[in-house]
């Protein structure tokens, strides 16, 4: 039996830029998984609440937005592999993202039996499954997993013939809400690349000038409370990095 301590990230306000993604199971550990969900859960009627909907609307500015502004960006310093990725197949997310609204009107959850406890209050069953479901096989989809996680929950707690059809659509649904995260991510750690690239144009600048000062510079950056991420502190020393300009510290 699976403690709490290995449930996955939920629809957490202050986590969403983490995607989706539990301890990684192998179809017995699944099945296991699907078991205590169906156990611990407990449904309630349709929802008039229209979250996933708007949700999916509000994933799209995000999406477009990002997409928008890696192409207008002007001779970048860094272009992630993600954010080629994303980028690349952007059509294809659009694609997606239109066959989610077209497959999923506002009145869907109307029918959908939704959970009326945290952390999927309100939302439909499935929706919240489904989340487990990906959680657990880091987003990587495939016909044995699926079908052996909804027919353990289904060993506990049968669905219903319209919560069956809906699983393609939950999954279209929780993959856009996954690469929002991402992006969100991106996001984040571009800021954070910004920064060390502009610590380190300032280093350049002050040694070029007066390398005298440099210890100015660095006690600047040692008050600045800088965040020393994975993203600040790989690009920091992707700058052409010369030892003398720590030389200060010696």
């Amino acid at each position: 039996m699976f403690s709490r301590r290995f449930r996955s990230i939920y629809l957490d306000k202050n986590k969403e830029h983490q995607s989706f993604r539990g301890e990684l199971f192998n179809i017995e550990q699944l099945g296991e998984y699907a078991w205590l969900l169906a156990r611990e859960q407990h449904s309630g009627p349709g929802t008039k609440n229209n979250y996933l909907r708007s949700r999916l609307d509000d994933n799209e500015e995000q999406l477009q937005s990002y997409n928008t502004g890696v192409l207008s960006e002007k001779n970048p310093r860094y272009i992630s592999p993600a954010t080629e990725w994303l980028v690349d197949n952007f059509y294809l997310i659009e694609e997606h993202i239109q066959l989610a609204r077209h497959h999923f009107p506002k009145s869907y959850s109307k029918e959908l039996p939704s959970l009326p406890d945290d952390p999927y209050k309100g939302l439909p069953r499935i929706y919240g499954i489904t989340v487990e479901y990906i959680s657990h096989v880091d987003a990587q989809v495939d016909e044995e997993s699926l079908t052996a996680f909804y027919r353990a929950y289904q060993e506990i707690t049968p669905l219903t013939l319209g919560e069956l059809w809906a699983i393609p659509i939950m999954l279209r649904l929780i993959l856009i809400e996954n690469l929002r995260r991402i992006v969100t991510r991106l996001e984040q750690d571009k800021k954070e690349r910004d920064l060390a690239n502009k610590w380190m144009d300032r280093i350049e600048e002050v040694n070029q000038r007066s390398p005298s000062s440099l210890i100015e510079v660095v006690s600047d950056m040692a008050r600045a409370e800088l965040p020393f991420s994975t993203a600040f502190v790989s690009a920091f020393f992707q700058t052409p990095f010369r030892p003398e300009y720590f030389h200060v510290y010696c």
